[in-house]
């Protein structure tokens, strides 16, 4: 009977220790989308600066060449 019931609370003790682990394994699976979704927009916004600076480049050689025609 003693051991039926350390074998019941091994059991337990091993269901709790998988639900915990299942209950971290999604929040980390939470946290990489939040970081991809973060890392994703800062991709974008340094994506639309080199933008424009290479908009602000090409406007400055344009003014250089034009000024250096006359």
């Amino acid at each position: 009977m003693t051991k039926n019931v350390l074998r019941l609370g091994l059991v337990l003790a091993m269901c709790g220790a998988l639900m915990a682990c299942e209950k971290k394994a999604e929040e980390a699976a939470e946290a990489a989308d939040k970081a991809a979704e973060a890392a994703e927009e800062a991709a974008g916004e340094a994506a639309d600066e080199a933008a424009e600076a290479v908009e602000a480049v090409g406007e400055a050689a344009e003014e250089a060449a034009d000024e250096a025609a006359e």
